[in-house]
């Protein structure tokens, strides 16, 4: 007992030390910016600016604010209103510092979990320890994280992997008690409580939680294989793999008898349906490649660059599909039953966003759940193969040296998360087709506070740095189908920070035009929001006549349509009549849309018209059933 109280101690304190020495190397990107998507999830967020604590509704309002997801992911979005500093505004360090906890937390948890899944798999109690630590460490410094740790915004994908995780440690927890006397009904009742409170989090933290429930059926098949009271119940075990088989082909099932339906929902992409699921299945072996193996090479912001969307070709794509099946069932022939778990929890965790739905084509977030078995089936394979063949020791030193290799690359990554311009410069030298990371590397050079600490002898460097990004956005907006983002910078840039050019060259036109001869896509509609903002303030130039077809190109826009008409009564907002007329439109052509009655009550009120802005309130308590605009109700009553 002595031994493995002693035993215990160690344990922990090397399990403390890795993790402490994984949150040294994550120590600088602490310093990055925000990014993308947090710009409209959290400091546009007008409830999150505007909470104060005051009253309980200040909570609902933050809770359902959330942009993302059919759900809004309210878990998420309160957990970051608590950061705000004395002065009501989120800082970067502070919310990253939050993320960091919650990567390390989650290690921890999956440190526990490993070991209750090593020792069901029949490995001794005092290796079993071992083998979880070494699991979590290389879990948890793995560069591949890096992204998802230090994008604020990402804080979603955590938390659904905290909850995921926190569900499967309690069912083993009580399953573990079942193998040997049958369960009581108090316990059992507890157990689906638990189950319960963790998939309600988990769902509105983000919507992938929902993959707790297959991931449950894959630990009772896998691990207890359904023995209760030392008896098999062979029928169960045979019937769960049977459905955990047909859920794995659950999306090739959809996209062979649904594809209409789910053609529909790709109508605001610049791909297709076939196009997203031919690069899949090689996707998945580099997601599970990125996630074994340390180089950072080829982990960047965006995968845009990497990833053509021709697939590579049908014979390509037939041999990645049919590895996975094979793998699975070489794991069958060699009776590992450790790596089916991994393979089988990869591909179960990746099923919603590495499929067939509308979603971007790849995302290195995407594998921080599925990581999660891979490692643990993965580690216990080769612990298991070590043991066989009495090379622990061999092993150990390995994977010692695989840490080490591990946490290097995760400093290196770290380093490049300090600022825009590093990721997105780095992004644009490890993935040169990359339209997006090109657009932001040059976007990221007109910042001159990179450059700030040379004062007077950074003129130079400054001209230099414009010339380079002015060079880049033109070669973008001269291609073959024009970036839009690479135009709107452009205008900016005659708009006030080279003057001189402005009119040399017809970047007005050549935008309108873009507008109107394809489908747009979100960093189109991005770039609309940029420009509106930058004519509104003045920063930006256009002719009379060039914002006057600005403004007729998103009256005629038929995607988005409160989003436009938004965009469109900003632009017009000097004409109040003019403005109110878009808002008046848009509440009589989208009843159901909470927005323009919200804009109406504001306007009603300023300009003295109580009736009408009740009016407005009466039919936005219809339409906003979530109660998201209750802030300019009350605005107006006051």
């Amino acid at each position: 007992m002595q031994v493995d109280h002693y035993q215990n101690k160690v344990v922990l304190a090397l399990g403390f030390l890795a993790l402490l020495t994984v949150a040294s190397a994550y120590l600088p990107a602490l310093s990055g910016p925000w990014l993308l998507d947090d710009a409209p999830n959290l400091l546009q967020n007008r409830a999150i600016q505007e909470f104060e604590l005051t009253q309980f509704d200040d909570l609902r309002r933050v809770a359902v604010s959330g942009r993302a997801g059919p759900l809004g992911r309210p878990v998420a979005m309160l957990s970051f209103v608590f950061q705000r500093d004395s002065q009501g505004v989120l800082d970067p360090g502070r919310v990253k510092s939050v993320n960091l906890f919650l990567h390390l937390l989650i290690a921890g948890l999956l440190g526990y979990l490993a070991f209750r899944i090593f020792v069901l798999w029949g490995v001794a109690a005092q290796h079993a320890k071992v083998a979880a630590l070494v699991t979590a460490a290389l879990w948890c410094s793995a560069p591949l994280h890096v992204s998802t740790v230090m994008y604020a915004v990402q804080r979603m994908s955590q938390l659904s992997t905290l909850w995921v995780l926190g569900g499967l440690v309690i069912y083993l927890r009580y399953r573990t008690r079942w193998l040997q006397s049958a369960p009581h009904v108090q316990e059992a009742l507890a157990l689906l409580l638990w189950l319960g409170l963790f998939f309600v989090l988990g769902i509105y933290s983000k919507e992938n939680a929902v993959l707790l429930l297959p991931l449950l059926l894959l630990v009772e098949t896998c691990v207890f294989a359904w023995t209760f009271a030392g008896s098999k119940i062979r029928l169960l075990e045979r019937f769960s793999w049977g459905l955990l088989v047909l859920y794995l082909l659950l999306p090739i099932l959809l996209y062979v008898f649904e594809p209409a339906w789910l053609t529909a929902s790709y109508a605001d992409r610049d791909f297709g349906l076939h196009d997203r699921v031919a690069v899949q299945p090689q996707l998945l072996w580099k997601y599970l490649q990125w996630s074994l193996v340390p180089n950072i090479r080829p982990l960047v912001f965006f995968q845009d660059g990497q990833w053509a969307l021709a697939g590579g070709g049908s014979q390509l794509f037939a041999l990645a599909l049919l590895a996975w099946p094979l793998a699975i069932l070489t794991a069958v022939i060699l009776r590992c039953q450790a790596l089916i778990f991994a393979l089988c929890f990869f591909l179960i965790a990746h099923s919603l966003e590495s499929t067939v739905f509308a979603l971007e084509v790849a995302y290195e977030h995407r594998n921080y759940l599925p990581s999660v078995g891979l490692f643990i089936g993965v580690l216990a394979a080769l612990f298991e193969l070590s043991s066989r063949y009495r090379r622990e020791r061999f092993l150990m030193v390995l994977l010692g040296l695989l840490f080490l290799l591990s946490l290097s690359m995760l400093v290196l990554r770290a380093q490049i998360w300090t600022s825009a311009e590093s990721i997105y410069r780095y992004a644009h030298q490890n993935s040169p087709k990359s339209a997006r990371a090109d657009f932001l590397y040059a976007a990221s050079l007109l910042d001159d506070s990179a450059i700030a600490e040379f004062g007077a002898d950074g003129r130079t460097l400054r001209q230099a740095r414009r010339v380079e990004a002015l060079r880049r956005l033109r070669l973008l907006a001269l291609k073959e189908e024009p970036d839009i983002a690479a135009l709107v910078m452009l205008i900016r840039i005659e708009g006030s920070i080279l003057p001189e050019l402005f009119g040399s060259e017809a970047w007005e036109s050549l935008l309108l035009q873009s507008l109107t001869s394809r489908p747009l896509q979100a960093e189109d509609y991005t770039a609309m929001v940029f420009l509106t903002d930058c004519l509104v303030d003045g920063t930006c130039r256009m002719s009379s006549d060039s914002r006057a077809a600005f403004v007729s190109i998103l009256e005629t826009l038929n995607q988005r349509p409160i989003f436009v008409g938004g965009l469109r009564a900003r632009l017009v907002s000097n004409d109040q009549q003019e403005a109110l007329g878009v808002y008046q439109h848009l509440a009589e052509r989208s009843p159901l849309e909470p927005v323009p009655h919200a804009r109406l009550i504001e306007i009603y009120s300023e300009n003295g018209q109580r009736g009408r802005a009740l009016q407005s309130m009466q039919r936005l308590m219809r339409a906003d059933t979530q109660r998201r605009f209750l802030a300019p109700m009350a605005r107006a009553l006051d």
